[in-house]
């Protein structure tokens, strides 16, 4: 599996573990966001990266120890919860200075919480109108302390929050963000799962958000018809697979060239990252073959290889 060839950085893959580390290295990724890794390999994780000097992004929280409630993953910038989305708050402006000291370019949060996936229900009183203006609220305050600390702030679509789930409702937050140096992380699994519950279609989603996304997170995962999000994870259908080009539309895998191409068409400067569970992760020759086809569906879009990403404006 090892090779000396080399990806393009604007190709990334995300890792959680010194393992994940060095399966990127094998993988000939020279770019990386870290998430979730475990305090006790600190030590190790840095070393690696001492040594391999690659391009670092950093998800929201960096380690596993840091993230609200017992799960690390739950913090998010919209949340109905105002002592949760304070500590929410908290935490991000806390991981925004931490990536900036680790050097990394960019960091991604979950823009909202996934209360369909949780078993939650939204409290009364609130509507997609109200929503937007308190994801505003809070993205303006982390705008400045990511200009603050040198990090651009990418915010990631979650799932299962209808309040903010429609391409209208994102471009609403998005449109004022952008020119405080704000981008959207496009989750192409979690658009997939939006856009099949609430009725849009997800190419033109990914179109119309294409000139505020700084980063993309990609994976493949099946879409079956009439879904619950509260039974996804029981049901095991709430997966990160590696992408591959003999994953077919008509076999319910999400249409990745079509999504890419939505977006780079408008937007070759997005950032493309690989995000798997590497535990899907089991042939190391096809999720490499993978990684080729998705560099070559990407090529076409990408002039010569450039700076840092900057939202369009």
């Amino acid at each position: 599996m090892q090779s000396n060839r080399r990806f393009d950085t604007r190709l990334g893959m995300v890792a959680a573990r010194i393992e994940h580390l060095q399966r990127v290295e094998s993988y000939g990724m020279d770019r990386v966001e870290l998430v979730i890794v475990p305090r006790d390999e600190e030590q190790a994780v840095r070393a690696h990266l001492e040594r391999t000097a690659p391009a670092l992004s950093v998800h929201c929280p960096l380690f596993r120890d840091s993230g609200p409630d017992g799960y690390p993953l739950l913090a998010a910038v919209f949340d109905t919860d105002p002592e949760r989305s304070q500590r929410s708050i908290t935490l991000i402006e806390t991981e925004l200075d931490r990536a900036a000291r680790w050097g990394a370019s960019h960091l991604v949060v979950h823009l909202q919480r996934a209360v369909a996936v949780l078993g939650e229900t939204n409290p009364c009183g609130w509507t997609p109108e109200r929503a937007v203006e308190a994801a505003l609220e809070v993205g303006k305050r982390l705008a400045a302390a990511a200009r603050g600390a040198g990090v651009e702030l990418h915010l990631e679509n979650m799932m299962g929050q209808p309040l903010l789930s429609r391409p209208e409702h994102y471009l609403a937050v998005l449109e004022p963000l952008c020119g405080l140096g704000v981008g959207m992380c496009f989750d192409v699994g979690h658009a997939a799962l939006d856009a099949h519950a609430y009725g849009f279609d997800l190419t033109r989603f990914a179109a119309l958000v294409a000139p505020h996304v700084g980063s993309i997170h990609l994976y493949n995962n099946q879409i079956h018809e009439g879904f619950d999000f509260g039974t996804l994870r029981e049901q095991g259908r709430l997966r990160k697979v590696p992408v591959h080009p003999d994953q077919l539309p008509g076999q319910l895998w999400i249409d990745i060239p079509a999504v890419l191409g939505a977006i780079l068409d408008v937007n070759p400067r997005a950032l493309v990252t690989f995000e798997v569970y590497f535990a899907l992760d089991t042939d190391g020759d096809a999720t490499r073959a993978g990684m080729e086809w998705v560099a070559d569906l990407c090529r076409p879009f990408w002039g010569p290889q450039t700076g840092d990403w900057a939202p369009a404006r």
